[in-house]
């Protein structure tokens, strides 16, 4: 028997964000607890000043080692959306267009793109988040989120 899944109690369990590329940490809206799960996806695209248009997947791989060195995560690709929280804030996750995340600490979601010049940035992309006590019901994938991944995605 298929193990039950459910969504967690807590409110908002669907949030809408317009996640400015010019800004620092902003909040998502959502307190995690240990273990939640969390699935964002970013539509829209904005202007990077290191790699020019661009949406939440950020830099191409030759274009993001030409531009590590002026990203926040340098780990993950130059200008996509990254994610934390306040509570562990060492601990960044990779966003991209789309992906799901379980935060082991639990607090305040933040979000923000993987880069230290901001203010040169111009525009906002959309994300769309909702939270899950574990794996989305019955498949269901959460705009772009394919079956495969539905893993937590960290380091």
């Amino acid at each position: 028997m298929a193990e039950e899944t459910r969504e967690l109690s807590f409110k908002p369990a669907k949030a809408r964000l317009a996640l400015t590329s010019n800004e620092e940490w902003q909040d998502l809206g959502f307190h995690l607890n240990p273990g939640d799960q969390i699935a964002i996806s970013a539509s829209g695209s904005y202007f990077n000043s290191a790699i020019g248009v661009t949406s939440g997947e950020g830099a191409s791989e030759e274009d993001h080692e030409n531009v590590k060195s002026r990203s926040y995560d340098p780990l993950f690709p130059h200008g996509c959306v990254i994610a934390r929280t306040r509570a562990k804030p060492s601990e960044v996750f990779h966003i991209g267009a789309a992906g799901i995340i379980r935060t082991e600490v639990g607090g305040r979601l933040q979000v923000r793109v993987n880069d230290l010049d901001l203010l040169a940035n111009r525009g906002k992309l959309i994300l769309e988040a909702r939270t899950y006590y574990k794996a989305p019901p019955n498949g269901e994938t959460f705009r772009g989120v394919r079956d495969s991944e539905k893993t937590p995605i960290s380091r």
